[in-house]
């Protein structure tokens, strides 16, 4: 049995934090450590935190910023498997006993790239998000569905790429699984929902300096993917991986089915 490690990142949360930790905890069949990085908040975060005692570990240390307080959180970590869940989502049940298994069952893959759900304020499931095929090309023309909540990786992959770049400030999991597959460590796309992400008012970014930094971030991440600078005939080869990538969906889904991971 693989030890899974989870660390969430936490600050002025409380009014989810609850559930995440719920959603976690109640995991069975599986060794969880749940590991909570709260940097200050304000609210009843720190109450909702020591309500759960001992059974979660604490981090409470100013971050500069999300990427940061993840790589303390893993820091802490001392399991075989990783994955990390914002305060405002959640897992479903069964996510951590399938994952066990999974990894268990296929032993020379390091990361395993799941589906799941887009979930309102009330907890309710209104969307179901499918992954696609994660590739350094598909990657490098934004033609990936990345869900962040459905990602788990084995310890010595994490180890390896060195954490989170702390200096990404809006993308820094996207640049994580970036370095994973640059790293050529073997990724497994699989359909089953394992986590919920939860979309609301607050959690929709898109201003204009959002939008600039994105922008940036993609661009040098392109380089870094490719090897070089984003030419003019990009923009026709991104359609085509864009195009592309529902065929992978429908690869990912019934490949799933046929060795029971849907």
């Amino acid at each position: 049995m693989n030890k899974i490690s989870v660390v969430t990142i936490s600050y002025n949360k409380g009014k989810f934090l609850r559930r995440c930790i719920d959603s976690v905890l109640s995991q069975t069949g599986v060794a969880v450590e749940m590991i909570i990085v709260d940097p200050g908040s304000t609210d009843d975060s720190r109450a909702i935190i020591d309500s759960y005692g001992d059974k979660v570990v604490r981090v409470l240390e100013p971050d500069n910023g999300p990427a940061e307080g993840l790589n303390h959180g893993f820091n802490r970590a001392t399991g075989h498997i990783y994955c990390f869940v914002n305060a405002d989502d959640f897992l479903l049940p069964g996510a951590l006993s399938f994952v066990d298994r999974f990894f268990e069952r296929e032993n020379k893959v390091a990361v395993l790239h799941g589906g799941g759900y887009i979930a309102d304020q009330e907890d309710a499931l209104v969307r179901r998000y499918f992954p696609s095929h994660f590739g350094k090309r598909f990657f490098a023309y934004q033609a990936i569905n990345l869900f962040q909540q459905g990602f788990f990786f084995r310890e010595s992959a994490y180890r390896e790429a060195g954490g989170f770049n702390m200096n990404n400030r809006v993308c820094w999991d996207a640049e994580l699984f970036l370095q994973f597959k640059l790293r050529g460590m073997r990724f497994y796309g699989v359909s089953r929902p394992l986590g919920a992400f939860r979309r609301y008012e607050e959690t929709i970014t898109g201003g204009p300096d959002y939008i600039r930094k994105l922008d940036a971030e993609y661009i040098r991440l392109f380089a870094e993917a490719m090897g070089r600078g984003r030419a003019a005939y990009d923009r026709t080869l991104a359609q085509a991986f864009w195009g592309a990538k529902q065929f992978t969906i429908l690869f990912i889904m019934l490949r799933s089915w046929v060795r029971g991971y849907a």
